[in-house]
């Protein structure tokens, strides 16, 4: 009866998180302004993606519903702080994976109406192209047409190839100014951090300013959270002799920290989940006369999460996955059969590290509520013969107590 309720909790947990996955969308401060030239502000789907969106999905200030328009149609559009501005450029797409490099050393522009995302603006603007693993830079001064800044790898043969680094003279000749030395220019590495520090260095000397838009990038955070709930195991042991002894269900508690990454969004996070296991002893269902005692262990569990943030923050659906290393505290577990007692004292505290997968969801950054599920046993030691199984599933609820998120 226990077994069956702890897996319909944790089977309600999932569903619940997979059907919020799909009914709930993140739409974040935006607009965009449509081949007329009226700008729109509104609320727009973040598909978190570097490519261009082929249509914008958007809700109008105040309202529920939602529409649609193709981003072909339309001059500008900005999903939170990532610009995106529609021009007409010069722009050579050669290949940068070595086995397709260009045979031509100069660049082979065509002709193309694309989106740009706006790096940085001021008297020299800095703008960026991304197409599947392409990236291109271009510059613009004095609202001129953007000039594509060319670095381009070549080849010379089947096994050898150059690179045109075009782009460094290109910032040389439009951006010189005082303080600006060639020598500084001759080194500009070809990404947007780099470059945008040099339309800095030229806005000042221009007397002007630089607004930069490039993506907030996440930073580092954490929080600590206390966790309790249940925990059902059981244990099957395969050698000398085949025992098997019933699922248990038992109290489990513990505290989690948890580190988020600074990367997309902090979508990703670390977590060390210390807690405590119980098992209160059972006789083999195969073997009447082998009985586990009682034991208890204290795990440490290591795992990788990813987050999905729903409905503007409030709920945080995750899945998680980690290894598990467990230390038993008691030596004595197994009674009354002397060919299996003498090792699992051992074998219960191997050194393999188990895995283990689960998901839950938050509310509001302070409410979780998890299920889990693994194998605290050792299964690479059945020919030694040392190996047993301890699968367990649990299901808890967190509070964070402490947090700190920049």
């Amino acid at each position: 009866m226990k077994d069956t309720i702890i897996k319909g909790i944790g089977l309600f947990i999932l569903l619940l998180s997979t059907h919020l996955a799909f009914a709930q969308v993140e739409f974040v401060e935006g607009y965009f302004v449509d081949a007329s030239g009226n700008k729109v502000t509104c609320l727009i789907k973040d598909y978190g993606k570097e490519n261009i969106p082929e249509t914008l999905i958007y809700k109008r200030e105040g309202a529920t519903t939602e529409e649609e328009i193709e981003t072909a149609t339309l001059q500008e559009f900005q999903i939170e702080s990532r610009n995106f501005r529609k021009f007409t450029v010069e722009i050579d797409k050669s290949p940068n994976k070595p086995p397709y490099f260009s045979k031509v050393k100069n660049g082979e522009y065509k002709t193309e109406t694309v989106f740009l995302q706006t790096m940085s603006t001021g008297k020299a603007s800095l703008y960026r192209f991304y197409e599947q693993d392409l990236i291109l830079l271009f510059l613009q001064k004095d609202d001129q047409t953007p000039v594509q800044l060319l670095k381009k790898y070549y080849r010379l043969s089947n096994k050898e190839f150059k690179v045109n680094n075009l782009y460094r003279q290109q910032l040389w000749n439009e951006l010189r100014c005082e303080g600006i030395s060639q020598t500084y220019v001759s080194r500009m590495a070809y990404n947007s951090s780099a470059i945008i520090k040099l339309i800095n260095k030229y806005n000042e000397c221009q007397g002007g300013t630089t607004v930069n838009l490039k993506q907030k990038q996440s930073k580092w955070s954490f929080q600590v959270s206390a966790k309790a709930g249940v925990r059902q195991s059981s244990i099957e042991v395969n050698e000398p002799a085949k025992d098997v002894f019933p699922s248990k269900t038992s109290f489990v508690i513990g505290a989690e920290l948890e580190s988020f990454l600074p990367i997309k969004k902090n979508k990703w996070s670390v977590f060390f989940n210390p807690n405590f296991h119980y098992y209160p002893g059972a006789f083999s269902e195969t073997n009447p006369n082998n009985f586990v005692r009682e034991h208890s262990a204290i795990v440490l569990p290591l795992g990788l999460r990813y987050h999905i943030y729903l409905n503007d923050g409030k709920f945080d659906l995750f899945f998680n996955v980690q290894i598990s290393q467990p230390i038993f505290l008691d030596n004595d577990i197994l009674e009354d059969n002397t060919v299996l007692a003498p090792f699992l004292s051992v074998n219960f505290n191997g050194r393999s590290l188990k895995p283990g997968f689960g998901g839950g969801l938050a509310y509001m950054d302070r409410f979780i509520m998890e299920y889990r599920f693994g194998n605290l046993g050792r299964t690479d030691g059945f020919n030694n013969p040392l190996g047993y199984a301890y699968p367990f599933q649990t299901v808890t609820l967190g509070y964070v107590f402490l947090q700190r998120k920049q």
